[in-house]
Parts: structure tokens; C-alpha cells; sequence
């Protein structure tokens, strides 16, 4: 577990990246609920994907910069082999799927519902959309 070593300052966590491996993200947001630091999650650039998601659990401030830009989207599967394989990742996947709708649904006080509609497709989303959407908290510089 993250331990405070300078006093109560939190940390600044920068994100900056297109994203990443789904357990990943969980065990980076896991670290961040069970720390008793604070995580200010700020976004410079892009933040898409699972850095989308880890922007929005921060626990302390959550911004971007004005012109940064998160996209949020459904998870995929890249598999092969036989059909009963297969079968079994996409219910794995769905069950992730459902996880991530339910982690955005309690950072942003909307429902799993109203995620799982938004994220159908690549949801595409500027400093403003994301402050409507109550995936962050600030737009920096304004």
C-alpha cells in the first residue's frame, strides 16, 4: 500500500497515453481506492482508454488540460481457437465490460446503464464534455 512520505501532499498523477491492458487498469485504480494518499489524476495530451478510466477514479482533483482530449469505449477481444474458447472470453469480456460500467458509474454519480450506452462506440470527449460527463473534476488554465 502507497504510504504518505511528504506530509499530506498528494500525489500528481499524469496521464498522458492511448491506454492499455484492462487488468492494468483495475489493479492501478484498486492501488489508488485502497492508498491513504491522495491521487490528484490529471490529463495532458490524451487520455483514452483505460487511462480514460484511471483519470476518472483519481481521488483527489481530477482535471485536463483545455485542449486534451479522452475517449472511452467498450473493451475488445483479439481471440482464436475453438468455438467453447472463445465463447468463454466473451463472457469474461462482458464481465469486465460490466466492472468498467460500474467503476464509472460510481466516480461519476450516472448509471451502469448510462455508460454502457455512451461506450457502444468510441465516445470521443473534449475538457468540457468530460466536466458534463463528471469524469473529471477541472479544466486547467481556465
Amino acid at each position: 500500500m502507497c504510504k504518505r512520505v511528504n506530509g499530506d501532499k498528494p500525489i500528481d498523477l499524469i496521464l498522458s497515453s492511448y491506454g492499455g491492458d484492462v487488468y492494468s487498469m483495475l489493479g492501478i485504480i484498486d492501488y489508488m481506492k485502497l492508498s491513504d494518499v491522495e491521487v490528484n489524476a490529471r490529463c495532458y495530451g490524451a487520455a483514452m482508454s483505460a487511462a480514460a478510466v484511471i483519470l476518472a477514479c483519481g481521488t483527489g482533483i481530477r482535471s485536463m488540460s483545455k485542449n486534451a482530449t479522452v475517449m472511452i469505449h467498450e473493451g475488445s477481444i483479439f481471440e482464436e481457437g475453438k468455438v467453447s474458447d472463445i465463447l468463454k472470453s466473451s463472457d469474461h469480456l462482458k464481465e469486465l465490460h460490466e466492472t468498467i460500467n460500474k467503476i464509472l458509474s460510481g466516480v461519476s454519480n450516472k448509471s451502469r446503464e448510462y455508460w454502457a450506452e455512451k461506450t457502444k462506440t468510441d465516445l470521443y470527449l473534449t475538457a468540457q464534455q468530460c466536466l458534463d460527463h463528471a469524469i473529471i473534476d477541472k479544466i486547467e488554465g481556465e
